[in-house]
């Protein structure tokens, strides 16, 4: 994958141990509650806006509808950052903006590809059809203005998202714990809160185990957060404005495309109702991802141990 963030440690090699840099940093029980805390936030917060938001927004935006409960949780970890732990925010894993695009860029990329395997295998295999609308047109273009609103939405789930689960929690347990505490952590964080949804079963529980491996061993090479916020905006858009496929079991409202699951078809290709995240298809590639990106932290973690400015890495980084 390519993910190494390369050259001195610096900004790359501080992101897993930015707790140092707290006035008063949060130690694993705290720090865990925190994240705990916030979540429980988002959660109830998303029931307030459907009483106060009309259904209709509900209906059409999807996604768009419920992002200022995700603003909520941006707003609260930093304030716990600012006043609390008394840290920039920039160091959940917001540095070296100048490599930012480029970050983002390949993010983006890897999620459209990933997609793309999921999307070919199931057209080739019958899993998968494209659907028309009624005048026999593939592109639902009155979908259209909720399409790009719903890439800023995604950009603002995502993000909160990863900054509790691969910034926040990353940073509480790697120093404690090494890889493997940070890896355990965020992984059970991340599938419970997606496991509400009906349709939720065994595949899924491993493809979001799998996304989470994939999903430290990045930051931890990139140094930061930029690329795979970008991955998982991309991953959620593509998959719901862009094909109309459920994005993690929820059916997105509107899209430029819609992909159907054919009937009959095999629910371990296609992954049923719960979409992509449910497929073999998804698992396999996320294996290969997996092992991609543990080879670049590995790559990553060595080169910052060569750099004359690099401080000692802590043993756990060790090849």
């Amino acid at each position: 994958m390519g993910i190494s963030g390369g050259g001195t440690r610096s900004a790359g090699g501080r992101f897993p141990l930015a707790m140092a840099e707290s006035g008063r940093p949060s130690g694993l029980v705290v720090g865990t509650l925190v994240a705990v805390l916030i979540t429980v936030a988002l959660f109830q917060t998303g029931p307030v806006l459907r009483a106060l938001l009309p259904a209709e927004l509900f209906e059409q935006g999807g996604v768009a509808a419920i992002t200022p409960a995700f603003l909520v949780v941006w707003l609260l970890l930093w304030l716990w950052l600012r006043f609390k732990e008394r840290r920039p925010f920039a160091s959940i894993g917001f540095r070296e903006p100048s490599r930012a695009g480029f970050r983002v860029a390949r993010g983006a990329g890897i999620a459209l590809a990933q997609l793309a395997v999921y999307l070919v295998v199931g057209l080739a295999t019958g899993s998968l059809v494209f659907a028309t609308t009624a005048s026999g047109e593939l592109v639902h273009t009155q979908a259209l203005g909720w399409v790009f609103v719903a890439l800023v939405a995604f950009a603002v789930q995502s993000g909160a998202e990863e900054i509790v689960a691969r910034g926040y929690l990353v940073q509480v347990w790697y120093p404690k714990t090494g890889v493997l505490g940070a890896l355990i952590v965020s992984a059970v964080y991340f599938t419970v809160g997606h496991s509400f949804s009906e349709e939720f079963s065994l595949l899924p529980i491993i493809d979001m185990t799998l996304y989470s491996v994939v999903a430290v061993f990045w930051v931890l090479a990139e140094g930061g957060l930029w690329g795979l916020i970008a991955y998982h905006a991309t991953w959620n858009w593509a998959q719901g404005s862009l094909f109309g496929i459920s994005v993690s079991g929820q059916e997105p409202p509107n899209s430029l495309f819609v992909v159907n699951v054919t009937s009959g078809a095999d629910p371990v290709l296609s992954g049923g109702d719960y979409g992509a995240e449910g497929s073999l298809v998804d698992i396999v590639v996320l294996l290969v991802l997996a092992a991609c990106a543990a080879w670049a932290w590995r790559r990553a973690t060595a080169a910052r141990s060569l750099s004359p400015h690099s401080a000692s890495p802590h043993p756990a980084e060790a090849p």
